[in-house]
């Protein structure tokens, strides 16, 4: 682990490192004095050397640091004018693995203080899925084709561009508040980053991404991997559609000019739209045409310009295919296995106290939304499909009219062969050309995409149950459906007697009945619609201009992706981040305004405190509560001030397991010094609480410890390390001096941060030295020379 630095950009002064031998890297912190700083600059040293590693700057004012326990992320909190966020630095790059936005009560800050942020060591580790479920299913399967985000439009695309890493894809902005885990390969432990301002304005962080309502338990860490997976499949399906989108606006972009072209044509000739679309009509049916086609087609439409064309509809649809088939709607089954076996774990007696009674309804409604978004989207896979043919078949209509007007000319050649199908034409001139069924979709909006969510109604329909029908019924309804032909009201109606004849009906018959349905009566007006196939030509043309197009949230999948979004998150969030948990009892700890740490080890609450008002009885209050030993509290005062000296404490940290940090400062020589306690070694010795006292604070504690009736004993110091750094305006700012340490086995070192009058200095030490051993070597390195 290094030292890292915080520097603030407008700031000249910089932090000076005195290493104490032997050299070890650690952790400090330096802040700016700026408070209206929207940027910190965060730097990663090695403390030996003293060489940077690498620089970052954050968006805002950093409140608090803390080291995982790996040692591969450190944890920020970000303090900006946008909110609160944490944000995992990678140790290796210094690059955002993850930013979560928090809500937390942040007092004002000044100079110095930070903000109590710390990761205890896991207690738990993650269960490997088990055969059959969700996620060992997910596993076997092939994985999803991931989708990079569709990249910006070039406005300069003959510019070379710069050479440079490519940013790293990060998290869609809809998805930024999903409860997820810190994404690492191989995964981090299940730690989780305690955050605390003052009781009971606190949160915790598992893997200082995802928010706990109470103490990790292994069922709650089976719901935080579920979300995870579900969070890497949401995000897939929406750059999916931001994709698809893309392609979609490409094509319809090529499209736009080319019809502009013709209609701008037409209007100069005194033509209507209309008009120009019945033109482009008349000219696939007859091959005649009037001068606004033809000059279109003969000026416009060259080679050159039909190829481009035909190259982007026919990318921009394939695109399109292949973005639902290989990844949106693959991310989606795979998000309905989650959700089943979520609902599954609610019928489990391991998970009953843990989910609501209701949970089994609430999964199956974000099942049925999840189900209706795969069939919407299959739709658009199979509107994709018929529009490329449809396309490649409008390329083929244009290129056979473009080459036979070439032979006319020359009157030479050999005439072309009409090698295309005249209903996908027409299909793409109704559709493609004019008005795209993808323009449902994806709607022109200024707001893209759009945060409108599913209407109640279209929820409620997504959660009834379709009654069951009998055989003769669903028969008819058929049948019904199979002979209704297209037209007004009246053909229908007349259609409709057919309904009730026998399925064995000849051809003949049934089309004798079909031709007598469409007999004009003595009233009745010619209908030229109905004089081509039924089966292509439905409707009357429209002559007026066509009316706005109006939103169809059932049809945009945006729509149903927010509302996917929200309920998947709300779900979650009413498990593991917001339900009723049994909350800790703090005690009064978070209330105490003096100095304080708190470790737990080995089932018990170990707890160091200090007053802030030190003088005549400063001491030292060790407190061990024991909560599986039925509640057991065990208390232990030591004076900072015998008859000789007195000293103050300006910070306190447990080390590890064993070990107690303090601080010190003499009163007369302002000489600072890091002693050393060893608590665990002192529990014998300690005071036990009467079962009187069960409801105790430490307030109640500290004070019955500075009392008469308790005897206080000298502190009991292990071992004292002397300080080269010497802070001042101890009592006007105690804040200008903390510590950062490091109490893993190997790497037990020590980063004191102080503000003396030559500066800011960081001090390190290394807690496994024999300092004694390296001043004899030093006398007998001066004595022999």
């Amino acid at each position: 682990m290094d030292l890292v630095v915080l520097l603030s950009p407008l700031l000249t002064s910089e932090a000076t490192t005195k290493p104490h031998q032997p050299f070890f890297r650690a952790l400090g912190g330096i802040k700016g004095k700026n408070k209206d700083e929207r940027k910190t600059r965060v730097s990663l040293w090695r403390s030996g050397q003293g060489d940077k590693v690498w620089e970052v700057e954050v968006g805002g004012r950093v409140g608090g640091m803390a080291w995982m326990e790996s040692g591969l992320y450190l944890s920020t909190l970000v303090i900006s004018s946008h909110g609160k966020t944490i944000d995992t630095l990678s140790v290796h790059s210094g690059e955002v693995a993850r930013s979560t936005p928090i809500e937390l009560d942040v007092p004002e800050l000044s100079d110095g203080q930070w903000i109590d942020m710390y990761y205890p060591p896991a207690t738990l580790e993650w269960e490997k899925p088990l055969n059959g479920s969700a996620m060992a299913i997910i596993d076997s399967l092939p994985k999803v084709t991931p989708v990079e985000p569709p990249k910006p439009v070039s406005t300069m695309p003959f510019m070379r561009p710069k050479d440079g890493i490519q940013a790293k894809a990060s998290l869609h902005p809809l998805l930024l508040t999903f409860p997820s885990l810190l994404p690492s390969n191989p995964p981090v432990p299940p730690v989780v980053l305690q955050i605390q301002t003052s009781y009971p304005s606190s949160i915790s962080l598992l893997t200082g991404t995802l928010p706990l309502s109470t103490r990790p338990t292994r069922e709650v860490l089976s719901l935080a991997q579920m979300s995870d997976r579900m969070l890497v499949l949401l995000d897939t399906a929406l750059r999916g559609f931001e994709n698809v989108e893309a392609a979609f606006r490409e094509c319809e972009k090529q499209t736009m000019i080319h019809r502009e072209d013709l209609e701008t044509s037409g209007k100069q000739q005194g033509v209507s739209i209309a008009d120009v679309h019945a033109d482009m009509f008349r000219f696939l049916m007859t091959g005649r045409t009037g001068v606004v086609v033809s000059e279109w087609l003969g000026s416009r439409m060259t080679p050159r310009t039909i190829a481009k064309w035909d190259t982007i509809l026919d990318t921009s649809y394939k695109n399109i295919q292949k973005l639902i088939s290989q990844s949106i709607y693959p991310a989606l089954e795979r998000i309905l296995l989650l959700l089943e076996d979520m609902r599954g774990w609610s019928l489990t007696p391991r998970f009953k106290n843990l989910l609501p009674a209701t949970m089994e309804v609430l999964i199956q409604e974000r099942m049925n939304m999840v189900a209706g978004l795969g069939k919407l989207v299959e739709k658009m896979r199979l509107s994709a499909q018929h529009e490329m043919l449809a396309a490649a078949e409008f390329i083929k209509w244009l290129k056979y009219e473009s080459s036979r007007i070439i032979i006319q000319d020359r009157s030479t050649d050999e005439p072309p062969f009409a090698t295309y199908d005249l209903k996908l034409v027409w299909s793409f001139m109704q559709n493609g050309f004019v008005n795209s069924p993808f323009r449902y979709h994806f709607p022109d909006l200024l707001d893209r995409p759009p945060k409108d969510q599913l209407p109640n109604e279209i929820v409620t329909k997504l959660n009834e149950r379709p009654q069951l029908k009998s055989l003769n019924q669903a028969l008819r309804e058929m049948i019904t459906c199979l002979q209704k032909m297209p037209g007004n009201d009246k053909q229908s109606a007349n259609m409709s007697a057919t309904d009730n004849q026998n399925l064995s009906m000849s051809l003949s018959l049934v089309m004798e009945d079909v031709s007598e349905s469409f007999a004009l009566g003595p009233n009745d007006s010619v209908d030229l619609s109905f004089a081509s196939s039924i089966e292509t030509v439905a409707q009357r043309d429209r002559l007026e201009e066509e009316p706005k197009s109006v939103r169809l949230l059932e049809k945009e999948p945006w729509v149903w992706m927010n509302s996917v979004i929200k309920s998947c998150e709300t779900l979650i969030r009413e498990v593991v981040t917001v339900s009723e948990g049994e909350k800790e009892d703090d005690r009064g700890l978070w209330k105490w305004d003096g100095l304080r740490d708190v470790r737990d080890a080995n089932e018990s609450r170990w707890m160091a405190l200090v007053s802030s008002a030190q003088g005549q009885n400063s001491q030292l209050s060790l407190i061990c509560h024991r909560p599986s030993e039925q509640n057991k509290t065990f208390l232990a005062a030591f004076k900072l001030i015998d008859e000789n000296e007195a000293a103050e404490c300006l910070a306190i940290q447990f080390l590890d397991d064993e070990e107690v940090v303090l601080f010190l400062q003499q009163t007369i020589n302002q000489q600072c010094h890091l002693v050393t306690i060893r608590y665990k070694d002192l529990l014998a010795d300690m005071w036990s609480v009467p079962l009187q006292m069960d409801y105790w604070t430490v307030q109640d504690l500290v004070k019955l410890g500075q009392s008469e009736t308790f005897k206080s004993r000298p502190l009991p110091i292990a071992r004292s390390r002397p300080l080269a750094s010497h802070p001042t305006n101890i009592r006007a700012h105690r804040s200008n001096a903390s510590i950062a340490l490091n109490g893993r086995k190997g790497r037990r070192f020590g980063c004191i941060y102080v503000e003396s009058e030559e500066g800011r200095e960081v001090e390190v030490l290394d807690f496994d030295a024999n300092e004694d051993d390296s001043e004899n070597e030093e006398m007998d390195d001066g004595e022999n020379e």
